[in-house]
């Protein structure tokens, strides 16, 4: 049908301009004359709206000049705002693929890309933007409509792509550098923000819409010093801006285990702005392991006060949950989870393998996903949630009516005070029961988040920890690991002291939590084992300034620094293949291993922890309770040198645990994932019911 219409228009434009073909006609003056006149009348009543009076003067001087370009592209833009877009197409195609070059060809692609956009047709319409920008490459209007395209089209990943061929056909654009600076911020790419924005600098770019990502990316690289000049100048274009970018830093000084410049640059921030959420959880994070804070005091402190700044005084919680309060039976209790780390993360390994697992018939499951970006992972868990509702762009309120929308009965956080978490949400009360498990390891503040799920071996009696909430414990393990999936098949290798004649210790942890204390216990390990080597694969060791940094505190430790090999992360199959260099994982401490201890304990490499007093310090004591590894959790520091020195000089021992530790870890709480999911069922079922039992009926 739409090539039949096609077909009679083409005819009944040729008819009217009296030619068939596409040869140009030689024009007498006074036609020339007349086409222009008719032009400049089209034009003034296009400027008036007057669309179809437009249409006729140029459809008459097309009789006359049936190959101009210009008057072909006018009479499609008319036809377009007249909202006939199958015959604008017509001209447009026309005016797009004549002969010659004609300088206005780009405004004919650009329009057919308009039509196509209207019709929702995103993969054509990019492609006429690109034709747009072939014929005219510094057309910054086709390259943001083209960036429009791909988004609609769901094509994020291809966008960088496209920006750099922007770029490569008009690398004096500004505005494309500009671009591209700003998605490489939206997808935390800080090399390429670096990259696209110095490039924009040097093409003049004014520094005070740029000075604070640049400033913010620099510091993530690690290059203090360059963006220190950054985030001066962003302070001079807006000083308002003070507490967010001594947050920033303090944040970036934790990562480095600077904990007392952190932890004072933040508390500057809290001052500077009292309800800056963002600062206070930033603080939160670093006192709930910093040994600045070992008995909790500065942590109860600012957890109640960060409290404060999200208490929210709207409808009563009773008045919100009525049905709940009528004890009527539930068949399957409606769970909502609220992440920020919906994706490849230590979440995805600790989280895939429960929701699996879950009872369909008793569990359903909703997803509320604060994720900055999406990657494979989230496609993962998106499989395996029976719903998933996206909250980012939302704010608190209405974030809390979606939850209601969706009848959740138990709403579970799984950041606490890490990554992008929503704590407001929960001040709203937005489900009947409200609790905090899985991505952090101790208490929100929060009077609003009734339960924090844990488990026996990480609460300890004598622990001076402290929660707003009541505490409720699984029955073996709060955390329970999906076993690794990879492509290939990762195998079990020997322990390397049998072919190196030594043995080598190792860690794969941040640099946050090699504090002082750890360095100088491992230092005192290798002392006490003189023909030990010890491998720290941690994140700065990319970085020759952080390299030597680090460097010169393990120096400082005692440590002697030729028997430490510091490597840099790498990919995950690399990762893993790196267990097979290492003999005993020595861990931190109070900032324990979490997912580097479950993965080495399936790789069959044992850890030496360390007894603790939170629920933090004491996480590496929980995973090897589960899987029957109690000998190698150590009292004190003496005790931990004394386990890792009996143990380096046990070869045949550590050959024989590398042979069974994957299978033995497999079959325990930590890796049992349908056991756990049966547990994890029955302690939200039982939550649910307690807060039930006192809740008072619909009817008092």
């Amino acid at each position: 049908m739409f090539d039949r219409l096609r077909l009679t228009l083409e005819r009944r434009l040729e008819k009217l301009s009296g030619v068939a073909g596409d040869q140009p006609v030689s024009l007498p003056e006074a036609n020339v004359a007349a086409i222009e006149s008719l032009r400049i009348k089209g034009n003034e009543l296009i400027a008036t709206g007057n669309m179809a009076e437009a249409e006729s003067c140029f459809r008459t001087a097309l009789t006359h000049a049936p190959h101009d370009t210009n008057l072909l592209i006018c009479l499609g833009y008319v036809l377009k705002e007249l909202s006939l877009l199958a015959e604008a197409r017509i001209p447009l195609r026309r005016a797009a693929h004549s002969t010659g070059h004609h300088s206005a060809v780009y405004e004919a692609f650009y329009l057919l890309g308009q039509i196509s956009e209207q019709q929702e047709d995103w993969d054509d319409a990019l492609r006429q933007y690109t034709a747009a920008l072939t014929h005219k490459p510094d057309f910054v209007q086709a390259c943001k409509d083209g960036l429009r395209m791909l988004m609609a089209a769901q094509k994020k990943s291809e966008v960088p792509k496209f920006l750099e061929e922007c770029i490569r056909r008009c690398p004096t654009e500004l505005e494309y550098h500009l671009t591209l600076g700003r998605f490489w911020v939206d997808v935390s790419n800080n090399q390429g923000v670096v990259e696209s924005f110095s490039a924009a600098i040097a093409l003049g770019a004014p520094l005070a819409d740029i000075s604070l990502p640049m400033g913010q990316a620099l510091l993530r690289l690690y290059r203090e010093e360059e963006s220190a000049e950054f985030l001066e100048r962003a302070l001079v274009d807006a000083p308002m801006l003070l507490p967010y970018i001594d947050t920033v830093r303090g944040g970036h000084f934790g990562q480095l285990g600077e904990d007392a410049s952190a932890i004072a640059l933040l508390e500057k921030a809290i001052a500077g702005d009292q309800n800056y959420r963002v600062a206070h959880s930033t603080l939160l994070m670093i006192l709930s392991y910093s040994k600045l804070d070992d008995e909790r005091k500065n942590y109860v402190a600012a957890a109640r006060r960060f409290a404060k700044t999200i208490e929210y005084e709207g409808e009563s919680p009773s008045a919100l949950h009525d049905r709940h309060h009528d004890h009527e039976p539930i068949q399957a209790l409606r769970v909502g989870f609220v992440a920020g780390e919906f994706r490849h993360h230590p979440v995805l390994h600790f989280l895939l393998g429960i929701l699996e697992n879950l009872d369909g018939t008793r569990i359903h499951t909703v997803a509320f996903s604060n994720n900055v970006s999406d990657d494979s992972g989230t496609d993962i868990l998106k499989d395996v949630f029976d719903e998933w509702v996206d909250i980012r762009d939302v704010d608190d309120a209405t974030a809390a009516e979606l939850v209601r929308s969706r009848n959740v009965d138990v709403l579970l956080d799984l950041c606490g005070h890490s990554g992008d978490a929503r704590l407001a949400l929960f001040a709203r009360r937005p489900a009947f029961v409200q609790a905090t498990w899985l991505g952090y390891w101790a208490s929100t503040g929060l009077g609003s988040m009734d339960y924090l799920i844990a488990d026996p071996a990480c609460i300890s009696d004598e622990s001076p920890e402290w929660f707003s909430e009541k505490v409720y414990c699984l029955p073996h393990t709060r955390l329970c690991m999906t076993a690794p999936r990879a492509e290939k098949s990762i195998p079990l290798t020997p322990p390397p002291c049998l072919h190196n004649g030594y043995v080598t210790f190792g860690s794969f942890q941040r640099t946050a939590k090699l504090n002082m204390d750890v360095l100088q216990l491992w230092g005192r390990v290798l002392s006490a084992s003189p023909q030990a080597r010890l491998r720290i694969q941690t994140d700065t060791a990319k970085d020759d300034r952080l390299r030597d940094k680090l460097t010169g505190r393990m120096r400082d430790a005692g440590l002697d620094l030729s028997r430490v090999d510091l490597v840099a992360q790498t990919t995950a199959d690399l990762y893993f293949a790196a267990h097979s260099e290492i003999d005993i994982i020595l861990d931190t401490f109070p900032f324990t291993g979490g997912t580097t201890t479950a993965q080495a304990l399936w790789m069959g490499v044992p850890t030496v922890t360390r007894m603790g007093t939170t629920m933090l310090s004491l996480q590496g004591v929980s995973m090897l309770r589960c899987v029957g590894l109690n000998d190698w959790i150590a009292q004190d520091d003496d005790d931990y040198i004394r386990i890792a020195c009996q143990f380096a000089n046990d070869p045949q021992h550590l050959a024989q645990l590398r042979s069974e530790l994957r299978d033995r870890a497999l079959q325990s709480p930590l890796f049992d994932v349908k056991r756990f999911a049966q547990d994890f069922t029955d302690a939200l079922w039982a939550i649910y019911r307690e807060k039930q039992s006192k809740a008072p009926s619909a009817s008092q």
